[in-house]
């Protein structure tokens, strides 16, 4: 079952004269987590809600704004970043909270599935060592750090990706 977190927004249209047009949407998300050993066996599979962060919030909103006044868009969101905090995700968080050197990945793939969903997917190949995960956020940066717009953020019981593991992670953002 899949377990969302929602961030409602309300949305007031102003028509004129005193007539006004409410509404309200939700950014949701999903993670699933695939960690996979050396033959390509499944080692250990996560479902996992996540956060949606104040900044993911103004990221959508710049977009909405800059698309619609010609302006220019905000830079589009690049990598997830890996972390050793599991302290739960807060609205107001920037950054994961214990950033894992070298983690930062560009997305494997980016694909629109419905008319508003947008499927992120890294795959962390064999290769490299990531002890201790416990976090992962969705940013518009592939820089080598903490830095960039974070879109959101999740946190999850340890993972351990050895040296011959794979690691993926699918993230599906959704506004409702």
């Amino acid at each position: 079952m899949k377990d969302k977190t929602a961030l409602d927004d309300q949305v007031q249209i102003s028509l004129g004269r005193g007539c006004a047009v409410e509404s309200s949407f939700s950014i949701t998300g999903h993670v699933r987590l695939e960690l996979r050993g050396p033959g390509g066996e499944t080692k250990d599979t996560r479902e996992i809600s996540n956060l949606v962060v104040t900044t993911g919030k103004e990221y959508v909103l710049d977009l909405w704004q800059e698309h619609d006044s010609g302006g220019a868009l905000p830079t589009a969101m690049a990598s997830m970043k890996l972390g050793t905090d599991g302290t739960a995700a807060a609205v107001g968080n920037t950054t994961v909270g214990a950033y894992i050197v070298d983690s930062a990945l560009a997305f494997t793939s980016v694909t629109q599935n419905t008319s508003t969903q947008i499927r992120y997917i890294t795959n962390w190949p064999a290769g490299a060592a990531l002890m201790g995960i416990v976090e992962a956020g969705i940013f518009n940066n592939a820089l080598n750090n903490d830095t960039g717009t974070m879109l959101a953020r999740t946190t999850f019981a340890v993972v351990n990706k050895l040296v011959a593991d794979t690691l993926e992670i699918t993230w599906d953002i959704e506004i409702t």
